[in-house]
């Protein structure tokens, strides 16, 4: 993007992109993922008073034609406020290894830890059914996550195991987002 554009591209600090929704549920995302995305460019151009903002957004559920597949759906938005230009990249993949499972013995965790590509892709726990659940995000060893379902299966029947679909938490995802990078970068030239 920086050759491209003949920009220096930075990551906006301090911005938490969880105002727009969560995967892991706590926050319901409003809007479209295209609207979502122009919303996280609009937002952190403000808030590093610039005019141009590249924003991802990641959807993640069956492919839009193989209905029993699951898939990851990559949408790049760059917003160019000065020259009033927006462009999208979209990529659509297969390859994710989205999924959650009910577990209430080790045996099944792991064993859903290991195809989900753990520890190397982080994984999310849940606990204490709606009305008190409890999220733990970001799990990417095997002690925590041993030790957190050993103290949560005490209270609990079951725990919820999901994979964490963050992309600094899912290199899987992070290669579809740079097939879309590719896209993006091929329209703005």
């Amino acid at each position: 993007i920086e050759n491209i554009l003949g920009v220096d591209c930075f990551v906006a600090k301090n911005f938490n992109t969880d105002q727009f929704g969560t995967f892991s549920g706590e926050i319901e995302r409003k809007m479209s993922p295209l609207d979502t995305a122009r919303l996280k460019c609009y937002a952190a151009m403000k808030a590093n008073a610039c005019d141009l903002a590249i924003a991802s957004e990641g959807s993640f559920g069956p492919h839009p034609s193989m209905f029993f597949v699951p898939a990851d759906d990559e949408l790049l938005v760059l917003i160019d406020k000065k020259n009033e230009l927006e462009i999208v990249a979209r990529e659509i993949s297969t390859n994710t290894n989205f999924s959650s499972k009910e577990v209430s013995s080790k045996g099944e965790l792991i064993e859903f830890a290991e195809q989900a590509k753990f520890p190397s892709h982080g994984l999310i726990m849940k606990s204490g059914g709606l009305s008190n659940q409890q999220i733990l995000k970001g799990i990417q060893d095997w002690e925590l996550l041993v030790n957190t379902f050993d103290q949560q299966i005490q209270l609990y029947d079951s725990i919820t195991i999901e994979t964490d679909m963050r992309a600094h938490c899912n290199p899987t995802r992070m290669e579809v987002t740079q097939k879309a990078v590719a896209k993006l970068i091929e329209r703005v030239s």
